[in-house]
């Protein structure tokens, strides 16, 4: 008989399901905004065997909206902390906490997620969705999906044949970068130009509500950068410079090596680099690019060295700490239209780029990434959390999990949006609508062939094996064959004489316009053919696809039924979302 501590989720799916739903072995992935929630719900609901899988360390921005974590707890794993937490509230769950990669973790294979009944996302990237996304319909597990940008949110559940899965539909480019990943991981451009802001609003606007804050009441040691900074917001024009200098090499050197000596980055696929202090610190003493007379017009397009970044982030400070501007000292907002605050952001971001082996900024290249930044909000996460837990209970409820008599997620399960404002006729800020099933031209849920349009004479084996397959793509370890002729296989060492020739010069009569590939990848059991075509490179936009590779998808028939793609959300601040009416 259960527990009186679960007489309120007995009450709502009777003995025998509740059974079933406390011996439910379910995947936890992430451990930070949303998974800090649910697995407070999953436990509190009565669900006792749980594993949760993250790879970052705690960083003292993640405390003021991942409950399960304190002061303390800086520096050590996500997973193994809140798997510590959660047996506080409720002593009788069995948790198994894992600090790993799920995408790079060679435990995570197909056999592993066979193991679970259920697998619940909690991720905040593309890539890391992508490949759960894919090994849960190689195991073929439902998976809980969601997702939230500021106010808005999403929920919804994916298995195979039954439903649409995560790659069925092209996803927006928005994206909203986790404040661990800003301070700790990033890995990205535009995770420095993130990161530039907020140094930006912490030495110039409100610097308590910068990412990069160290309450000074706070428990505990503050950063290495917290006094060198605030003393840069106290200091006069003439030791502006002598200030900027000692605030980037604490940045820059005695940060990145306290992090170093803590460990942070021991799952990290590039280690950072210190920057050279002495180096900034001179930097901030020299002319910068922006003061240069007689610079060429294209000034914006250079990559600025080192010290030249220091040198205009002092003369930004030089300019905003004027006797004319001092009185606005800690109301500066970033704003990409003017031109002083985008000067610092660029040059910081190029610093920090530097650090973590990212390719540097241009001023022009920095200002074309720093869009908008969506805050991570606590409530949604919770919202969204509690919703995936009641999808859960849907399963067990409508026997779609842990039953003889399979229930096909198509029939129960509903994408549920979470909206900023009341949405359609009943004003609703959660509509479910109904899921969508599997897309006829999706190549991961339903083999659909990929063609693919490149140079065929420029194209290397190798550069079609990294930006097509791999980052394009999603491959782990993609073997490539024509025909009967393999092409790559990394198991194959004499096939690695292929990789430096063009794709025309390839043995077997070249890959050339009309020719089918197979792509196997055995780490994520996903076979698919991709079709060449070839496209010149002179006839691709440089600027707008760099890599002069087009990945061309046919578009998908409108489904008869109202559909999470039937719901349009819009970010004007002064609007409300409105949402289509169902097509009938």
């Amino acid at each position: 008989m259960a527990q009186p501590r679960y007489d309120h989720s007995v009450a709502g799916l009777g003995e025998a399901n509740f059974e079933k739903l406390r011996t439910c072995k379910v995947l936890v992935v992430g451990a930070g905004g949303i998974g800090c929630e649910l697995l407070k719900n999953l436990v509190l609901v009565g669900c006792e065997k749980l594993t949760v899988v993250d790879l970052d360390t705690i960083d003292v921005s993640n405390l003021n909206r991942q409950f399960l974590f304190r002061k303390k707890h800086v520096g050590k794993s996500k997973a193994e902390v809140a798997g510590e937490a959660i047996k506080r509230f409720n002593p009788n769950v069995e948790v198994e906490a894992i600090h790993g990669n799920i995408i790079t973790n060679p435990l995570f294979k197909v056999d592993w997620f066979r193991g679970f009944d259920a697998v619940i996302n909690a991720l905040d990237n593309v890539d890391a969705r992508r490949h759960v996304n894919r090994m849960c319909l190689a195991a073929d597990k439902p998976l809980i999906e969601a997702g939230t940008t500021g106010f808005l949110g999403q929920v919804f559940c994916i298995r195979k044949g039954e439903t649409a899965c995560y790659e069925c539909f092209p996803k927006p480019q928005r994206v909203v970068y986790p404040i661990c990943t800003i301070r700790s991981t990033p890995s990205q451009p535009v995770h420095c130009v993130v990161w530039a802001k907020e140094l930006f609003k912490l030495l110039f606007g409100d610097a308590s509500a910068s990412m990069l804050f160290d309450d000074p009441a706070a428990e505990g040691e503050p950063s290495s950068f917290a006094s060198a900074c605030a003393a840069v917001r106290t200091t006069s024009v003439d030791g502006a410079s002598k200030a900027v200098g000692a605030a980037l090499a604490a940045l820059c050197d005695a940060e990145v090596k306290a992090q170093l000596a803590l460990g942070t980055y021991k799952t990290a696929k590039k280690v950072p680099t210190p920057l050279s202090s002495p180096e900034l610190t001179d930097g901030a003493a020299s002319q910068p690019p922006s003061t240069i007379t007689n610079r060429p017009a294209d000034w914006d397009r250079a990559v600025w060295t080192a010290p030249q970044c220091s040198a205009e982030i002092a003369e930004v400070a030089r300019e905003l700490l004027s006797n004319d501007m001092k009185e606005r000292l800690g109301s500066w907002e970033f704003d990409k239209d003017d031109e002083a605050s985008m000067r610092f952001v660029a040059a910081a971001a190029n610093l920090r780029c530097r650090v973590f082996h990212i390719d540097p900024l241009s001023l022009y290249e920095a200002k074309g990434v720093a869009g908008n930044i969506v805050p991570a909000i606590a409530t949604t996460n919770a919202v969204v959390a509690g919703l995936q837990v009641l999808e859960l209970l849907r399963l067990v409820e409508q026997k779609c999990i842990l039953s003889e008599e399979r229930t096909s997620l198509a029939e129960v399960g509903r994408y549920t949006y979470c909206q900023r404002f009341p949405t359609g006729r009943k004003c609703e800020l959660l509509q479910p609508v109904a899921l969508e099933g599997p897309q006829p031209t999706c190549y991961v849920c339903r083999n659909a062939t990929i063609p693919v349009a490149l140079d065929t004479n420029e194209t290397t084996l190798q550069t079609f094996v990294d930006v097509v397959l791999k980052k394009k793509l999603g491959f782990i370890d993609p073997a490539v064959d024509k025909g009967n002729s393999g092409l790559v296989d990394s198991e194959d060492e004499g096939l690695a004489r292929n990789l430096p020739l063009t794709l025309a010069k390839l043995p077997a009569g070249g890959v050339v316009n009309g020719t089918l590939l197979c792509v196997n990848d055995f780490q994520i059991d996903l076979e698919v053919n991709v079709e060449v075509r070839h496209k010149a490179n002179k006839d691709f936009d440089e600027k707008a696809n760099p890599e002069r590779v087009d990945i061309l998808t046919g578009a998908a028939a409108a489904p008869a039924v109202a559909t999470h793609h039937d719901f349009i959300s819009q970010n004007d601040e002064n609007s409300e979302p409105a949402a289509k009416k169902a097509r009938h």
